[in-house]
């Protein structure tokens, strides 16, 4: 499975998921973490969307089985969105998201490119 990224939507993935929504209102939002299996490991804050059995993950760009990723990206759902919500959430916050309290766990320990600070090695 190629799993690979377009660099253009690298930090975008809550504004893309909204767009995706906006513009699919059959589609839930999903706002969550997801875990990168590879080295680093880390968990980062992510969007994504849904519809029944499928994920759209809007930065690789790919529509996955649920199943599929879930064992992918081990993913941790904070809130799941339908699109009256959405517009609700958009008009209550004026952004694309996230709209609760990230968790900031990856912050401090790796850098911009996802590399674990020399300090935490």
């Amino acid at each position: 499975m190629n799993l690979k990224i377009n660099p253009k939507n690298i930090g975008k993935c809550y504004e893309l998921s909204l767009q995706f929504v906006l513009s699919h209102p059959d589609w839930n939002l999903i706002h969550g973490y997801i875990t990168n299996k590879q080295p680093p490991f880390q968990m980062i804050d992510h969007s994504w969307c849904v519809k029944d059995d499928i994920v759209r993950d809007v930065v690789f760009e790919k529509d996955f089985p649920i199943v599929v990723h879930d064992a992918l990206f081990s993913p941790k759902i904070i809130k799941e969105y339908t699109f009256d919500e959405v517009i609700d959430m958009m008009n209550k916050f004026g952004t694309y998201g996230p709209w609760h309290e990230v968790e900031l766990f990856d912050r401090d320990y790796y850098d911009e490119f996802g590399k674990l600070r020399d300090k935490y090695k």
